[in-house]
């Protein structure tokens, strides 16, 4: 019974404090730009903190409606804008890729202890269950994230949420 409300909590959302990573912990950071706004950037960016990034990489094609992303890269120095244009209508070349990428650093030689997939897609489940049965802690963030990935991951954090949150811990601070 402990593992089904275990499994539930996850699937809702978790605590920010509970998702923070730990002392020597090396982060890596997917963002599925095509469905994640770049206006997420400085509450994702908070919340990983002082964290060291392994890796810190959006995917897309950065013209057209994903532009924003450019000056939230040139913000966010460590972020790498990876350009994947899709070659095929309805087809997403940018998830294949990040898919890629997530297998290169789990089998590099610092692989990340701590994965954070930004993104609302179910299509990352299966290399979400192959980085925990490898130990890597999974982070899943997103707004309308589906409930298969959301299970899936240790810790959910909704992006809306979190950048209230953090927000209000903002305005707190400044008071």
């Amino acid at each position: 019974a402990k593992q089904t409300k275990r499994k539930v909590d996850a699937a809702s959302a978790s605590n920010p404090e509970a998702a923070k990573a730990e002392p020597n912990q090396r982060v890596g950071v997917l963002i599925a730009a095509d469905n994640v706004s770049q206006q997420d950037r400085p509450s994702l960016r908070r919340f990983i903190g002082e964290t060291a990034i392994s890796a810190a990489r959006a995917y897309g094609d950065f013209q057209g409606r994903l532009s924003g992303w450019r000056a939230a890269a040139q913000e966010w120095t460590e972020l790498e804008l990876v350009v994947q244009r899709s070659y095929t209508p309805g087809k997403n070349a940018a998830d294949m890729r990040l898919t890629i990428d997530a297998v290169k650093l789990m089998a590099g030689p610092t692989p990340p202890t701590t994965l954070i997939f930004v993104t609302n897609d179910s299509d990352f489940t299966p290399v979400v269950e192959d980085a925990k049965r490898l130990g890597v802690r999974i982070i899943v963030m997103g707004e309308r994230t589906h409930k298969a990935l959301r299970s899936t991951a240790h810790h959910y954090l909704n992006l809306s949420e979190l950048r209230a949150r953090m927000d209000d811990e903002l305005a707190a601070k400044s008071d």
